[in-house]
């Protein structure tokens, strides 16, 4: 097997793409989705968009493609590889969006600009959400050297326009403090807060500080870089801004509505709940996610069923939501405001290229009511039929042995393993840490299968099983190539995790926390300072 695994079928899809066709991909069982996605830096095109219907498959997905690029290196520079959560859908609801996940989202946007060979990993909610222009949002990104001379007060009120907030102690992301010549700014583009010492006008040292502590530390940094807090902000001049919402008033000729408060809500903080709401008045023209990224860029939806699926309820998410809203007698713009029409989010951007990836062998028109099998193709559209197989028949091989023949699961899989091996096929092996490595090892070992590290190159004519200490969820045969991708679960099974490591354990406890919009009236909450209470709303402090 060569390091370029699908190499006709990926020529197939440079050509395709080079005249903005859009490509059905079918037969990609398995995790062959994720072998597919490790190859396409050979391609041209700047970057991928893959879009799943859900952010943990979109995780997922990303993760085995790491994988993949760990067993199966690329001769071409492995892609940067970049996850966009979706927010919470908030248009309708006056809470907090989640500071984290918006912070995750403005640093891959930074990033995304800046690169010529990447992979992005999002949902069809996030690409269909409603977002500010590009243009000024990039405006917002800026710059701090060691050196510089720079007028504080435009600092600050740079600060203030892109959603920082001034505190008395630096605490999270969007926070800035200041103390005579020190300026404290946690950026929403570093993991850490950064602390300016200036002389005068000109930065004298940039430095992380711990922010618990509040000390400094001893590394010094040749710059900063500051992006916005927030990714709808209020523009300079809300004059138009204004006369949009007084037509948006005429527009629903209800009586028992204010304009008056919703004008003043414009120039409140970013930071206040509910405020991306205003979006469509603050810009009249409409823009998703698509356009923050290079014009060649293509964009994959994966499991396009699904996610037409997951489209519709999340289309009935919203008009439920304006309903309350109307009843709440709110001035509020209408579901189509906020959310791309359904024929045009799975259809795909113009003059771009397409790829629908579906597992089984059928055709689906995204922009129809319903899939239709075997469609016939048109001059703009061409289809591609993968030979793969899943894993699950070994896993299914492997139970039946042990069951009916008496024969141990480790021996069940021993025998296939040399069964396929008698067959010229080729095996990897990935094992998910490096202790289940080197038992998977010995345990093979014992049979007679001995298992190598993976090499630099791959011969196409070796046979044998190399092993690869790697997270890969599960594998897929490639029949045609006589190659076979394990994971130690497509052996084995998965295993319960009886506990958490730290480090996931406090992604977990930051993700209930900052999750506010599941929160309802009436829940029970616990305060880190004050014990558990009883949840009843939020209210702006002036």
């Amino acid at each position: 097997m060569s390091t370029t695994s699908f190499v006709h079928e990926l020529k197939t899809l440079a050509a395709a793409l080079s005249e903005s066709k859009t490509i059905h991909i079918s037969g990609l069982q398995g995790s062959a989705p994720a072998l597919l996605l490790s190859r396409l830096s050979i391609l041209p095109n700047s970057g991928f968009i893959i879009i799943s219907d859900d952010f943990q498959k979109s995780q997922d997905l990303c993760r085995d493609v790491a994988a993949y690029l760990e067993i199966v290196p690329t001769e071409n520079p492995a892609p940067e590889l970049i996850t966009l959560p979706p927010l919470p859908r908030l248009a309708y609801r006056l809470t907090l969006r989640s500071g984290r996940i918006e912070r995750e989202r403005i640093k891959a946007l930074a990033k995304i600009r800046k690169l010529k060979n990447f992979l992005c990993f999002t949902t069809i909610a996030a690409y269909a959400d409603r977002l500010p222009a590009p243009a000024g949002f990039y405006q917002r990104f800026s710059r701090l050297e060691w050196g510089q001379t720079i007028d504080r007060e435009k600092l600050f009120n740079q600060l203030e326009e892109s959603g920082y907030v001034r505190v008395p102690v630096v605490d999270e992301p969007g926070d800035y403090s200041v103390r005579g010549g020190v300026i404290d700014i946690f950026s929403t583009l570093h993991e850490e807060p950064i602390r300016l010492d200036f002389f005068g006008d000109e930065i004298e040292s940039i430095r992380p500080f711990d922010h618990l502590t509040q000390l400094s530390k001893k590394r010094e940094c040749e710059y900063m870089k500051i992006g916005p807090a927030r990714e709808v902000l209020a523009p300079p001049d809300l004059d138009q801004a204004r006369q949009r919402v007084r037509q948006r008033f005429v527009e629903l000729n209800d009586s028992h509505i204010a304009l008056g408060p919703a004008l003043e809500e414009l120039s409140q903080s970013p930071n206040r709940p509910g405020f991306e709401a205003w979006l469509p008045a603050f810009e009249e023209q409409w823009h998703s996610l698509i356009d923050f990224f290079p014009g060649d860029s293509v964009v994959i939806f994966i499991d396009p069923l699904e996610l037409k699926e997951q489209f519709e309820d999340l289309n009935q998410q919203f008009n439920e939501g304006y309903e309350r809203a109307l009843g709440e007698q709110r001035l509020i713009y209408p579901p189509d405001a906020y959310l791309m029409p359904l024929e045009i989010a799975l259809k795909g951007p113009d003059n771009r290229g397409i790829i629908n990836i579906n597992e089984l062998n059928y055709t689906i028109k995204l922009n129809s009511n319903s899939a239709t099998l075997n469609d016939r193709l048109d001059e703009n559209t061409c289809e591609l039929r993968f030979k793969t197989r899943d894993n699950i028949y070994l896993k299914n091989s492997i139970s039946q042995a042990s069951a009916t023949d008496g024969e141990t699961p480790l021996s069940a899989a021993a025998t296939l393993l040399k069964e396929h091996l008698a067959q010229g096929y080729r095996v990897f092996l990935a094992g998910r840490n490096q202790t289940t490595s080197e038992r998977l090892k010995a345990l093979l070992l014992d049979y007679g299968l001995p298992a190598d590290p993976v090499p630099d190159t791959i011969d196409d004519s070796a046979g044998g099983i190399t092993l690869k200490t790697v997270r890969l969820s599960r594998g897929v045969q490639l029949p045609t190539e006589k190659t076979l991708f394990l994971s130690d679960t497509d052996l084995f099974g998965s295993k319960q995790k009886v506990r958490a490591p730290a480090k996931h354990r406090q992604e977990s406890r930051e993700a209930f926390f900052d999750d506010f919009a599941e929160i309802k009236l009436g829940d029970k909450i616990t305060h880190i300072e004050h014990g558990i209470g009883c949840y009843r709303g939020l209210k702006t402090l002036t």
